[in-house]
């Protein structure tokens, strides 16, 4: 593992939490592990995400709704007869994506659907609650909006989806393409430029959903989910990775009212541009090597994987290294800083390499609402089968990833040659744990893969700050050695779901939590409240 830094200078309080107060982190474990659904469909884009009761589970072209535990709750369903009723075809459909909004309790699941008559469709499913018992319409909102784009009589169809989520909209972005009627997917191959959908949340989560679109420059942006409680306000972050040292952040500005865009490039650290990897399942000696075959496993490019925005900054994982490999797996943060007001920066990067000379590649990255993040990506060598590692930090620790450690290795090689295309991380609201999803090849026989989703929960222990009313020491940080003198004082830097100690003694505070935090006795007896 590698990393670069650039100074912090003014960065966002928020964001400097946890590097300028002592705040403690203590290494996260993995804990629960199983396999998700199957897919027979390459590649698999196995995605999930966490509600309070399960995950809803999606690879190519199946949805399922499981336990914690692993088992169903619902079995796997078709992802055409899922959006049956909206007159889904069933044909040109890839990319399911879902994700777990723990503003309205709701689960958001998209794929694309590109027809044999030239026409591109977004289908769109909500969950009425958080704990669909059903994968039916007692239990979800079904939608399917018409995003074919016409420039000059000729028909755009959507691929490679992003999905973001903050307070007022869904985002969905895609690559515009030539579409082809019965041709393979149904879009061609040069790409024409992007489209940004939103979508009103609260008359999606009505059963009247809103749908506007925009179609700037770009390739492969991403949008940015907010976690957590603070807000960038009245706009929407996008992401695309450029050349081999530039990440552009695009703002939606006031999204469901005048939709004004604008972008700007920011120079990040050195990746080394994309990997030259060939299409398909071309065997190339730039593309990721594997254990028991010469097939090798296709990284794909530097485009983005996905985004998050969260206390101030904005963060974007991809693959890159350059033409010659190998392949490495890059996180780069950047300060938003109220762009388009103010202009943003770049924070850090950090690049995880394998250090047995392997590849790695089809990172993800996300964050529970306290502020934790983890990232997901495979890895593989000529000695090893494709595997998923896992690291996570505390949002704003400098140099605080945890070590690199095995989430699952593949049982044989991939041998279709196109990875991923996504992995997942999501927080579980229920109890501050995150869910990570990846592929692994269960089996390589009679030609094509036995390749599915794995689910796993990382377990990340909580943010410690001490209180203790007889510090005289001239700086306070909630450290141990340096603790804060009043409660209220922690509890002001305090993310959800933290402990604050506290030394024996009389606090005399009126104390109201709007958060879940949880008081500890540090020492001796303690009292709080006025006298």
């Amino acid at each position: 593992m590698h990393y670069r830094y650039f100074k912090r200078g003014a960065l966002l309080a928020l964001l400097a939490l946890a590097a300028s107060h002592g705040l403690s982190w203590a290494q996260s474990t993995l804990t629960t592990q199983w396999p998700g659904l199957p897919s027979r469909a390459q590649p698999p884009d196995p995605q999930a995400a966490a509600g309070p009761a399960g995950l809803i589970q999606t690879v190519n072209f199946a949805i399922a709704y499981f336990t914690k535990a692993g088992t169903f709750i619902w079995a796997p369903v078709n992802l055409a007869t899922f959006w049956s009723s909206v007159g889904n075809t069933g044909q040109g459909m890839a990319d399911p994506k879902v994700i777990f909004d723990s503003g309205s309790g709701r689960f958001y699941v998209i794929m694309q659907e590109n027809t044999a008559a030239s026409q591109s469709f977004l289908n769109v499913a909500v969950s009425k609650s958080s704990d669909p018992a059903t994968s039916g319409a007692s239990d979800w909102y079904f939608y399917r909006f018409n995003m074919t784009e016409t420039v000059n009589g000729v028909n755009y169809g959507g691929d490679y989806p992003g999905l973001g989520v903050d307070a007022q909209a869904i985002y969905v972005t895609y690559n515009m393409y030539p579409s082809c009627g019965g041709c393979s997917g149904g879009i061609g191959s040069s790409f024409f430029n992007s489209q940004i959908i939103v979508l009103n949340k609260a008359a999606l989560n009505k059963g009247t959903g809103i749908f506007a679109s925009l179609f700037p420059g770009g390739f492969t942006l991403r949008p940015a989910t907010v976690i957590g409680s603070y807000s960038p306000g009245n706009v929407a972050y996008f992401v695309e990775i450029g050349d081999s040292d530039t990440v552009t952040i695009s703002a939606l500005s006031d999204p469901l009212g005048a939709r004004t865009f604008s972008d700007v490039e920011v120079s990040v650290a050195d990746f080394g541009g994309s990997i030259d990897c060939g299409s398909g399942s071309t065997a190339s000696t730039t593309c990721a090597p594997q254990a028991g075959t010469s097939q090798t496993v296709d990284t794909n490019d530097k485009r983005a994987q996905n985004a998050l925005w969260i206390g101030g900054g904005l963060w974007v994982c991809h693959t890159a290294g350059g033409s010659d490999g190998p392949s490495k797996v890059y996180v780069h943060i950047l300060a938003t800083q109220g762009y388009p007001a103010d202009t943003p920066k770049w924070i850090e990067t950090s690049t995880f390499s394998d250090p047995s000379g392997g590849w790695t590649y089809q990172p993800a990255i996300g964050a529970n609402d306290s502020g934790q993040v983890c990232l997901v990506y495979c890895q593989s060598s000529s000695s090893t089968f494709p595997t998923i590692m896992y690291t996570a930090r505390n949002q704003d620790d400098v140099l605080s990833w945890d070590p690199l450690a095995v989430v699952k290795a593949s049982t044989s090689f991939d041998n279709a040659g196109r990875w991923g295309d996504y992995g997942s991380v999501s927080g579980d609201p229920a109890d501050g744990s995150i869910w990570i999803t990846h592929e692994w090849i269960r089996s390589a026989a009679g030609g094509f893969n036995d390749a599915g989703a794995w689910c796993a929960r990382v377990v990340v222990p909580p943010i410690i700050i001490y209180v203790d009313r007889d510090y005289f020491g001239q700086i306070s940080d909630g450290s141990p050695g340096r603790p804060f003198r009043t409660i209220a004082e922690a509890y002001a830097v305090a993310p959800k779901r933290s402990i604050i100690r506290i030394a024996g003694g009389n606090y005399p505070e009126t104390l109201t939590f709007n958060t879940t935090v949880r008081l500890e006795r540090w020492t001796g007896i303690v009292s709080i409240g006025r006298p």
